[in-house]
């Protein structure tokens, strides 16, 4: 019977998909790239959220560059943990300390087309544990020597309706994450008013600058006594052989004067 559960079941048996000859078609090309970056939380946070975005094709649909734009993130596993596309934001994943990879699946008509995307950027959103605390001054000078020589940050204040004030931000206050790299982009915003939510709030950029160089801790007093040691037997052992390098040039030297000297007198002795 038409009701009956077998029936509701039943997959088909065949099927066949068919074009008509006479329609129009044209070639599909795909490019597909491939991003892999590394995850390691730090303090007492066991996972990294992590929000993949390709900015440059971000919010894109009927004036997109592209036929279509799909991405996918992967663990070192290959298992597939959040995917999306070129119109929206996908959900934050929360990702453990490993490594991961994002592909980037990429398709138009026309293949130079993909071929000029094939350097195209991934931008990775990580939020920072917590917020990082920026001190804002009225000045350019006194941001930029970061409050030092007596410079006070700006007080609160009222500014009148159509008036303006000049802000100048310093770099955080505190230090950078570790997995934070050279060229990184860290945002944030100023809040003029932290007690209403309708306040402006100005929006920040901070371009993580390289990471300062270390100098090599001092051993200890025993492993300098050691250095010394072989550093002066080194220098032993050089002086050692260009002395005996210098007592062999003279023996050389020695030794032609009194050829010299010999030839001379056989010379004076010989029958004239």
């Amino acid at each position: 019977t038409a009701g009956s559960a077998e029936l509701d079941v039943l997959p088909p048996s065949d099927a066949e998909l068919r074009a008509a000859a006479d329609a129009p078609g044209e070639q599909i090309h795909s490019m597909l790239l491939q991003y892999s970056f590394d995850v390691a939380p730090e303090g007492d946070a066991k996972e990294q959220p992590v929000l993949a975005r390709v900015q440059s094709l971000h919010e894109q649909l009927y004036d997109a560059p592209l036929d279509s734009m799909l991405w996918r993130l992967d663990d070192a596993n290959g298992q597939t943990l959040q995917y999306g596309g070129a119109m929206h934001d996908a959900a934050e994943t929360k990702l453990k300390k490993g490594s991961y990879s994002v592909s980037v699946l990429l398709r138009h008509p026309d293949r130079a087309q993909l071929t000029a995307l094939k350097e195209l950027p991934l931008l990775l959103r990580m939020p920072l544990p917590k917020p990082m605390d920026c001190v804002v001054h009225g000045g350019r000078g006194a941001a930029s020597k970061g409050g030092h020589g007596g410079h006070e940050a700006v007080a609160e204040g009222w500014v009148r309706r159509g008036g303006h004030k000049d802000l100048y931000v310093c770099k955080p206050t505190t230090e950078l994450p570790k997995w934070v790299s050279a060229g990184d982009v860290l945002t944030g915003h100023v809040a003029l008013d932290k007690g209403s939510k309708e306040a402006t709030k100005l929006p920040l950029a901070f371009e993580a600058p390289p990471a300062p160089v270390k100098k090599a801790e001092a051993a200890d007093d025993d492993g300098d006594e050691e250095d010394a040691e072989v550093v002066g037997a080194a220098l032993d052992e050089e002086a050692m052989a260009c002395a005996k390098e210098a007592r062999l040039v003279q023996e050389d030297v020695d030794e032609l004067e009194r050829s010299v000297f010999r030839a001379r007198l056989q010379r004076l002795r010989a029958p004239r």
